[in-house]
């Protein structure tokens, strides 16, 4: 069984805060390429790969302003979680968050009898499921392409499009594939790996995002480029399992149910791969009895990386469960021009722009759904497509911008919060997060306070505003503004 190891910088508090702790990866979810979603006061899932007389003493999990102690049961077997790497685990850990944990996105310590197990940034507290909510759709940087490619570039898109993402508030941020690397040299593949997934001191990385993360892999996900010619893909599935856990994932939002099925390294029709298609009905078969089991919900989005004329046979096997797709998003591509795809008489499949050279300027997909009805709409557009950047490659030029009056690290009781929105569609429950001195109440000057909360340090104070299209939108806080809290 192959350990997944973590990696550490100081780009994010998070980090920063548990840095001091020893770790080593044997949690297998949540873990990199998934995060947990729950409500407070409800109970989420962990797996875990424990030694021989390892045991799990206490759970906590550890916020980038405070710590939760979460009670759990351990129930111990032994179960498969890859078909191809041939991976298990052997305890299933239900984790109860308490009804008073803040709604933020945590790491999650495992304390055991040998030390601690951590695995971080992956659990995301909510309070509530949202009637409707955003899912930003992200894909294809190409991460492992140098030096033909500008890392600056890359890690720049990225950085771009966290900090939009931030703001935006999504609910779901999903990426599918084309970020893993090619390298041999792993001191490389490790430096690569802590640069997009914890940043460094001048790019954010996927463990900056407010919303959970969700990654699939792509057909270029893989440590050596061959993996076509191993016909069981032991290979990389084994190497994806070590540095991001779960190769495909299914999870449910409220009354929605999204279901991530990795066939682009099997892809069922044409491409390259056609002569050693290997068999991922594993991973249908599992999506179905999930869908058994959690119930159809009244939505379903399926994501992958697969170019859009191989979406068919996943869009068909839940079909056949009479639990056909509501949204499909895809990778592989890199062009938005044939969005909206059709598949079964229904315009719902999108793919996503590629990162890869910088030229298509921090491109994102971003749809809105409604869970009360069970449907779904394009933001901004019908292809759901957008750039980041007004000039591309011009990092200067966001075309979301968060800007603070004071340093918003705990310092001011007072400060202005500036968004400055230049897209062409407004944005409902934009997210500001102020950090302000503890020992008071605090209010704003518009927007709503959704929570606020006592830090080990500081106070932390999470306001949502609507934002009208080309607008600029000053919130004001200090504690004198109390009363207006809603």
């Amino acid at each position: 069984m192959l350990r997944r190891k973590l990696f550490l910088t100081v780009s994010s508090i998070l980090l920063l805060t548990i840095s001091g702790i020893g770790f080593c990866g044997k949690i297998v979810y949540p873990w990199r390429a998934t995060t947990a979603i729950v409500k407070s006061g409800k109970s989420f899932e962990a797996w875990f790969d424990a030694d021989n007389g390892q045991t799990v003493n206490s759970v906590e999990m550890k916020g980038p302003y405070n710590r939760v102690i979460a009670s759990f049961k351990v129930k111990s077997g032994d179960w498969k979680y890859d078909q191809w790497s041939g991976n298990t685990y052997n305890r299933k850990i239900t984790v109860k968050v308490p009804v008073d944990a803040p709604a933020d996105r945590y790491g999650l310590i495992l304390k055991t009898s040998t030390g601690d197990e951590i695995s971080f940034a992956a659990v995301k507290v909510i309070k509530d499921y949202k009637s409707s909510y955003y899912v930003m759709h992200f894909s294809d940087p190409h991460r492992w392409q140098r030096p033909e490619i500008t890392p600056s570039i890359i890690y720049n898109e990225q950085s771009t499009v966290i900090d939009i993402a931030n703001i935006i508030d999504p609910e779901i941020f999903i990426e599918t594939g084309d970020s893993f690397w090619m390298s041999t040299d792993s001191s490389t593949n490790t430096a690569r790996l802590a640069e997009f997934i914890n940043g460094t001191g001048t790019i954010k990385g996927l463990n900056d995002l407010y919303a959970p993360v969700f990654m699939i892999p792509g057909n270029h996900d893989t440590p050596a480029h061959n993996y076509y010619k191993e016909p069981n893909l032991v290979v990389p599935a084994r190497a994806w399992n070590e540095n991001f856990g779960l190769t495909c994932q299914n999870f449910t939002y409220g009354k929605t149910r999204f279901i991530g099925v990795n066939n682009s390294w099997c892809p069922a029709t044409g491409g390259e791969a056609s002569d050693y298609a290997a068999n991922y009905q594993w991973q249908l078969d599992a999506a179905k009895d999930w869908i058994n089991t959690a119930g159809k919900g009244n939505f379903r989005v399926g994501f992958f990386h697969v170019p859009q004329e191989s979406v068919p046979p996943v869009y068909n096997a839940l079909k056949s469960a009479g639990a056909s797709f509501g949204l499909m998003l895809a990778g592989h591509i890199h062009r938005t021009n044939s969005n909206p795809f059709t598949i079964d008489g229904k315009a719902i499949v999108y793919a996503a722009g590629g990162v890869k050279n910088g030229d298509n300027g921090a491109p994102f997909n971003l749809y809105k759904i409604d869970q009360i009805n069970g449907t779904y709409e394009p933001v901004g557009n019908s292809s759901a497509a957008h750039s980041g950047l007004e000039v591309a490659k011009d990092y200067s030029t966001s075309k979301l911008k968060l800007t603070f009056a004071g340093v918003n690290d705990g310092t001011h009781a007072k400060n202005t919060a500036t968004i400055v929105n230049k897209f062409d569609f407004p944005i409902e429950g934009a997210r500001v997060r102020f950090v302000v001195p503890k020992g008071a109440v605090y209010g704003v000057s518009q927007g709503t306070v959704k929570q606020q909360f006592e830090g080990d340090s500081v106070r932390v104070v999470d306001v949502s505003v609507d934002l009208n299209a080309n607008s600029t939108t000053k919130v004001i806080i200090d504690p004198l503004r109390a009363s207006r809290i809603k």
